[in-house]
């Protein structure tokens, strides 16, 4: 009897392995906010042709991030057509509705899962028929794996080690104490994104605290001519941190952090892509903050 049962068992795995045999796998990728990166789920296909097996990928994609409780990113009604290696994905006016923070979750989550498959080469992005714009208004254009931008997190695997120094507040003081840390790069993805992605994290030494919420959302981190521009997204709880004693060092922290790269001299924040007075508090946005050293622990 107990051997029939581990026959039964084994016939009962055997054929759960056979019926995937010979299928197209897809990978989908999404952006796990609780882990602050973005996660990989591989999928079988049942369609074989290229016209076939991209809605099949957008159905995966959807049933995938509509289980990840954090995500949950509403399902948008969309054309797709293929031409020479180009998707053109067209969302509905729905688009709108989302916020900052959905928006960049979808379009990054898709154009990599999109750009996972052999034949496609870059995804262009429509709503109800006119290019998507960033937060500056200026046409996203066409994408791919090497040009999303979302939290400085990259799903391509790191290929080489660099020691960042970073900033945090000091217990027990109003200063800053720098904490280096050795990661691994990519050497596609500037410095300045995993910056920004570790001081999200938080210290990890002692008698260092965060400046910055774990659920910090940045729109994008940009560098031109020396002037690196963060862009928070306004959806972002970061405000709740930002008290009269404690907002400059929520500037400084990350502004003496990005500057430690001999390329970036100032730094500039954007709210959801726009300069607000006093969005921080008593801190003037319209500013460009240039390295304080009068704020770092001796």
């Amino acid at each position: 009897m107990r051997k029939t049962l581990i026959y039964l068992f084994l016939i009962i795995i055997l054929a759960a392995c056979t019926r995937n045999i010979g299928k197209e796998r897809a990978n989908i990728y999404y952006f796990d906010t609780l882990k602050n990166s973005m996660v990989v789920e591989e999928v079988f296909l049942e369609e074989k042709e290229n016209e076939l097996i991209i809605p099949e990928i957008i159905q995966h994609f959807y049933t995938i991030v509509n289980n990840v409780p954090q995500l949950r990113i509403p399902y948008l009604p969309i054309d797709i057509t293929l031409e020479n290696g180009t998707i053109t994905v067209n969302f509905n006016r729905e688009y709108h509705n989302l916020t900052t923070q959905e928006q960049m979750m979808l379009r990054s989550s898709l154009t990599y899962t999109l750009t996972d498959i052999d034949f496609v080469k870059q995804v262009y992005l429509l709503v109800d028929g006119l290019p998507i714009t960033n937060s500056k208004g200026a046409v996203i254009g066409a994408i791919n794996d090497d040009n999303i931008i979302i939290s400085a997190v990259n799903p391509n695997p790191s290929t080489n080690y660099t020691t960042l120094k970073l900033y945090f507040k000091e217990e027990g003081s109003m200063l800053l104490a720098m904490e280096e840390r050795e990661i691994q790069v990519n050497k596609d993805i500037p410095l300045e994104k995993y910056i920004i992605e570790e001081l999200v994290k938080g210290p990890q030494q002692e008698g260092l605290y965060a400046d910055m919420l774990p659920n910090s959302i940045v729109n994008y981190i940009e560098t031109k001519e020396g002037v690196c521009q963060v862009d928070f997204s306004n959806s972002s709880n970061f405000k709740e941190i930002l008290k009269i004693d404690t907002e400059q060092l929520f500037i400084y922290s990350i502004v003496n952090s990005l500057t430690e790269l001999s390329h970036i001299q100032k730094v500039g924040f954007l709210v959801d892509g726009k300069k607000n007075d006093n969005t921080l508090g008593n801190v003037d946005l319209n500013l460009l903050f240039e390295r304080n050293e009068s704020l770092i622990a001796k």
